[in-house]
């Protein structure tokens, strides 16, 4: 069936994707039962790019202090040891600003070591995908996943980005 033929057959208005015959998609798609040819999605990937969501950059170390000073409660407690201290109750000032201290330190460090795990356990895990090349089931990394690559999928399987 050629682009043509499903095109006049929809003249009615648009068919969605998952309402078509599978051999109208593979044919719009521009592949076939056996899937693509190595050579043709080496082509779709340099054309499209990979089938990747950019990683977001994690916050840096002043952004993370900052975020554990920026409430309104520290600010609160940040006056009262402030006032404190110009009142002349210097200990108990420097006892309510050692407390801040130590509550932006710890909350810093956890959530920097939870960034460095969350890092850590996304490059454990590996994306990868099974497909159809050359009419051979192949697995692949799922970011060299193209535009009418047929992938296969078993119960239990991770679905790869937006398949």
């Amino acid at each position: 069936m050629t682009v043509a033929t499903i095109a006049r057959r929809e003249a009615a208005g648009p068919v969605p994707w998952h309402a078509r015959p599978s051999e109208d998609v593979l044919t719009l798609l521009g592949s076939g039962a056996g899937g693509l040819s190595t050579a043709e999605a080496a082509a779709r990937l340099a054309r499209h790019g990979e089938n990747a969501m950019p990683r977001a950059r994690g916050d840096g170390p002043l952004r993370l202090l900052w975020r554990q000073i920026h409430n309104p409660l520290i600010w609160v407690l940040l006056g009262a040891a402030t006032l404190a201290i110009a009142l002349g109750k210097t200990l108990d000032g420097l006892v309510v600003l050692g407390v801040v201290v130590a509550n932006a330190a710890i909350g810093f460090l956890q959530e920097f070591r939870a960034g460095r795990a969350i890092d850590a356990l996304l490059e454990l895990v590996p994306e990868e995908a099974s497909a159809l090349r050359d009419g051979r089931r192949v697995r692949i990394d799922a970011a060299g996943l193209v535009p009418g690559d047929l992938v296969l999928l078993a119960s239990g399987d991770k679905v790869p980005a937006d398949l």
